[in-house]
């Protein structure tokens, strides 16, 4: 009986913003002079056995979608999944110019910069066109 009127009292919530620009939330009413926004903080009520059911076989049908959508995509299982790599060139100075960049780098190591990085790039993106 006692938590009765404490679920009733809490159906607002107000934000006040105070003329010097503090901002402060609560469920009373803001003092005079304070800007405030309303909000209707009711609780929804916990949905009954059949809206349950209603979720949850919703949730099923979601997830036998994805699965077919995974097989559709070719995704369903890790060996399969497609590559989105994009391969410029295949050719013997586009192999080259890609083992060049890779040398360069492991000799560099975390030394690198953007300038080397972007010319080597640019390199092997020249080499591959």
């Amino acid at each position: 009986m006692f938590l009765l009127p404490a679920a009733t009292q809490a159906s607002h919530l107000y934000k006040c913003v105070a003329p010097g620009g503090a901002v402060s939330y609560q469920s009373a009413t803001c003092e005079t002079g304070a800007a405030a926004r309303v909000w209707d903080a009711t609780p929804q009520p916990l949905p009954d056995a059949a809206e349950r059911s209603k979720q949850r076989e919703a949730q099923r049908r979601g997830q036998a979608d994805s699965r077919y959508l995974s097989r559709l995509a070719g995704t369903d299982r890790p060996g399969r999944a497609r590559a989105s790599v994009i391969r410029l060139g295949a050719g013997r100075d586009c192999d080259a110019a890609r083992a060049r960049r890779e040398r360069k780098l492991a000799t560099v190591g975390m030394e690198r910069d953007y300038e080397l990085v972007s010319a080597l790039n640019d390199a092997v993106f020249d080499a591959c066109k």
